[in-house]
């Protein structure tokens, strides 16, 4: 806003609590053997990659890889994704629309968080990848130009060149066959989460304005 022609001084980034958190969780180890699950969370569409990390997990199972797609979301794929042979034969699951505690859970209890956003969608930093983030699950991102401004690959992320779904089932197949490399991804999501949490919160944006407008902070009138 500020490159636009705001006033740096009336500019004040802040955030709600977040909803989950690095601290809660420990990071994860690979596990041996068993499937792998892969999660998507967001509108099911092209602009967002949809089909393109459906196809990437058709390649990689065919590749001998085992593994589960969840897809959570609703959007126009929808319909055509459910005629998919994958939900007939259990490795592709269409969630639909989850409360958000839900979606935590699928994230922390899921392998890898999938963003397959294209370059030509108008992306912004989707809640997706923080609260993959929070919850220690490494992200495998497209390399969207909003992305590649923000994240370091390698370090809790790994990056596939957007609407590709074969470099994308590379790289899904190699942090998911690789011990050492996915619990490093894992242990350094707390370091990539604190990069992205603003401090400052909407509560002290509300006493930054009460002292403005010569009103009691929220805190003082708590007290009294």
């Amino acid at each position: 806003m500020i490159e636009c022609g705001l006033h740096e001084e009336k500019a004040i980034a802040w955030d709600y609590p977040p909803a989950v958190s690095p601290h809660d969780f420990e990071p994860k180890q690979l596990s041996a053997d068993g499937i792998k699950q892969i999660l998507f969370a967001g509108r099911v569409c092209e602009e967002k990659g949809t089909s393109d990390l459906v196809k990437a997990c058709e390649l990689a199972r065919a590749d001998g890889h085992a593994l589960k797609l969840v897809i959570c979301g609703d959007g126009p794929l929808l319909p055509a994704l459910r005629k998919h042979a994958g939900v007939r034969e259990g490795w592709l699951e269409l969630a639909g629309l989850l409360q958000n505690s839900d979606v935590h859970a699928l994230m922390r209890s899921s392998t890898v968080t999938v963003v397959p956003s294209r370059h030509d969608f108008a992306e912004g930093l989707p809640l997706v990848i923080y609260e993959s983030l929070a919850t220690r699950t490494p992200l495998l991102l497209s390399d969207h130009p909003i992305f590649v401004r923000y994240f370091e690959d390698g370090v809790g992320i790994r990056y596939f060149h957007g609407a590709d779904p074969i470099s994308l089932k590379n790289q899904l197949c190699a942090v998911i066959n690789d011990h050492t490399d996915y619990a490093r991804l894992s242990h350094d999501t707390a370091q990539v989460w604190e990069t992205l949490e603003c401090p400052t919160k909407f509560a002290d944006i509300l006493d930054q304005l009460a002292v403005c407008w010569g009103m009691e902070s929220a805190d003082q009138e708590t007290a009294g």
